[in-house]
């Protein structure tokens, strides 16, 4: 009976050391005929960051040249910036930029609300728990 109850415990510990070894990323650029990369899904690519990379970022560039305005999209690991904050930068002639920065599997998509799959993994495992307690 109690090796039962402890199953739940066991899965959410294991996927909890798995989402902390181990973090992955939207990665691709838009301005690479890459239209996936505007709005990410299942054909967006995506890559395992490094150790040292503990984030994902969003970069969104306006940019003037060829005489038009053109909005690029970047989606890559991160290794610094705030989380949950998203910075502005300005340049010369008509270029701006913003980074946002967040924590959590492939959490840099188009919108900035995020629920991680661990999370709901945990609740449905607490909740197995009760039930069985």
């Amino acid at each position: 009976m109690v090796s039962q109850q402890l199953i739940p415990l066991f899965f959410l510990f294991f996927l909890l050391i798995k989402e902390g070894i181990t973090l992955k990323c939207y990665s691709c650029s838009s301005e690479i005929a890459n239209t996936s990369c505007l709005t990410p899904g299942p054909t967006t690519p995506t890559e395992e960051c490094s150790g040292n990379q503990t984030m994902c970022r969003k970069i969104e560039q306006q940019i003037y040249y060829n005489k038009e305005d053109n909005t690029r999209i970047l989606r890559q690991c991160a290794t610094s910036g705030e989380v949950g904050e998203c910075l502005e930068r300005t340049g010369t002639f008509r270029y701006k930029s913003w980074y946002c920065q967040c924590k959590g599997e492939l959490c840099n998509t188009a919108n900035r609300i995020f629920t991680p799959f661990t999370i709901i993994v945990a609740l449905l495992s607490l909740l197995g728990l009760r039930l069985v307690l």
